[in-house]
């Protein structure tokens, strides 16, 4: 008669070591993903350290902005930056995203760049600008920098409030087409 007791305890605890090193490499797989998509975080982090993007001027009439900025030494290429208009009471308009072409830089070091014709999205004359540039992680989708540079706007009514007929961008001066008490252009027939 043979002995198969000895075998069983063989075969038990290969199945065991080999279910131990499969439940590593399943921790494993995960912990990594982890890993590197932290590293990547703190890498576009410590990037936007070394970026600085300012508004150096900035001025609309009505809704309709333009804005200088100036970037300082130092710091990798940058994508874009992301550019909010406030109003006084502090309400935000519609963010503006504007982005180089693809593996371009953005706005070189030591460089100014003029933008014109930006729409501030805000219901009142915008006071201030707030910029922001972003670069591109490791798998291509946008990381923004944490840092926001502020300006404030010289801003200037786009029409006077006045009892004649005006024109809200239609080419059509009517008596329904009034500025409002913040010097925007409003038609009222609407």
């Amino acid at each position: 008669m043979k002995n198969t007791k000895g075998m069983s305890e063989v075969v038990t605890t290969v199945i065991f070591v080999s279910l131990a090193l499969i439940a590593i490499g399943i921790v494993w797989v995960v912990i990594n993903g982890l890993i590197q998509k932290g590293a990547s975080d703190v890498t576009s982090s410590s990037d936007c350290l070394k970026i600085d993007v300012t508004p150096t001027a900035a001025s609309c009439v009505g809704t309709i902005c333009s804005v200088t900025l100036n970037r300082k030494a130092g710091g990798p290429e940058i994508a874009g930056v992301k550019i909010v208009f406030k109003d006084a009471s502090g309400n935000s308009g519609t963010v503006i995203t504007e982005s180089a072409e693809p593996n371009l830089d953005y706005l070189e070091p030591l460089a100014t760049k003029v933008l014109t014709d930006l729409t501030s999205g805000t219901d009142s004359l915008p006071t201030k600008v707030e910029v922001s540039a972003y670069v591109l992680d490791a798998e291509g989708a946008e990381s923004i920098c944490t840092q926001v540079r502020s300006f404030n706007v010289a801003s200037e009514p786009e029409c006077a409030v006045a009892t004649q007929a005006v024109d809200c961008d239609d080419g059509v001066p009517t008596t329904t087409d009034t500025c409002n008490t913040e010097g925007l252009c409003v038609n009222t027939a609407a």
